[in-house]
């Protein structure tokens, strides 16, 4: 099932983590949930959520395009924290780029 999202920063990584011995590679997604809007005493707006998917998922984004509206099909999977606990992730397993948003930004490289 596709959902809408905001996408507001894309960033791939690559590292060893601490005691392991295999190579950990992906891409880390941060996007606004269109849907999950919230207002409460403590808050309002949208809470940014964070998405880890595979490497190759890093390349179906352009950077004209983002920040920008995607349809993204998502799946859950289980993982284990630092502490052994486990929890559930989200994976985008497929992204499909809907339409801009004009934050009045200018493109800044870095040096």
């Amino acid at each position: 099932m596709e959902t809408r999202y905001l996408i507001q920063r894309v960033s791939q990584y690559s590292f060893v983590p601490d005691g392991e011995k295999d190579l950990l590679e992906g891409c880390k997604i941060l996007a606004l949930d269109l849907d999950l809007k919230e207002v409460s005493g403590n808050a309002i707006g949208l809470e940014p959520i964070e998405i880890q998917a595979d490497l190759t998922v890093f390349g179906q984004f352009r950077a004209d395009q983002v920040p920008g509206y995607y349809d993204l099909s998502i799946k859950h999977k289980p993982r284990k924290d630092k502490k052994g606990k486990t929890m559930l992730v989200m994976h985008a397993v497929s992204v499909m780029y809907v339409g801009g948003v004009d934050l009045g930004l200018k493109a800044v490289a870095k040096s």
